[in-house]
């Protein structure tokens, strides 16, 4: 109560709600959580977690149908204990790793590639259904092991890493009535 929303950020799954006083609202929402912009009369869904009031007859609210995301509210100096934060690599979006350092990345991973991208080691803001996509634009099985893959291979994987998701922001923020060409 009181505090007052500075700012919204994400990095891999995870949103990062900012408040006044360096608290922070993290949510990784896994499968189902969504965020709701409502106005107070709004009926509350029977899932809701968390509201938020945001002044001018507005709400936030974290609804999470299958209660599977996680919540946690952090001082500044915590947030590096928010588990599985720490452990993503670079966002798929951001545009600071080449493809040597991908390759690199992946090269202590022996499994099978679907769950290394998923993982978020080597890429963060690779989830079950992106990854699908990505794999089969670079026409890759989900099942091939990350050690059988070739140097083309991991190219290309690279690649489509980066323009599926990409692609897939655009036509979000399409569907949503907001701006495209923007990250």
């Amino acid at each position: 109560t009181g505090k007052r929303l500075k700012g919204v950020s994400r990095k891999a799954k995870f949103l990062f709600l900012t408040f006044s006083e360096e608290h922070h609202l993290v949510i990784n929402p896994m499968l189902t959580g969504v965020l709701q912009l409502c106005h107070p009369d709004d009926r509350i869904a029977k899932r809701t977690c968390i509201v938020l009031g945001l002044g001018q007859d507005l709400e936030l609210r974290y609804v999470d149908n299958r209660q599977m995301g996680l919540v946690y509210y952090v001082s500044g100096e915590q947030i590096h204990q928010v588990p599985r934060l720490e452990e993503q690599g670079p966002d798929v979006l951001d545009d600071v790793i080449s493809v040597s350092e991908f390759k690199d990345r992946l090269s202590p991973c022996s499994s099978e590639i679907k769950g290394v991208l998923t993982r978020g080691r080597v890429l963060s803001g690779i989830g079950n259904a992106y990854s699908d996509e990505i794999l089969f634009h670079a026409g890759i099985s989900p099942f091939q092991r990350r050690k059988s893959l070739s140097d083309k291979e991991l190219e290309t994987l690279y690649l489509s890493a980066r323009q599926v998701v990409t692609d897939a922001v655009e036509v979000l923020r399409e569907r949503m009535g907001l701006p495209t060409g923007t990250q």
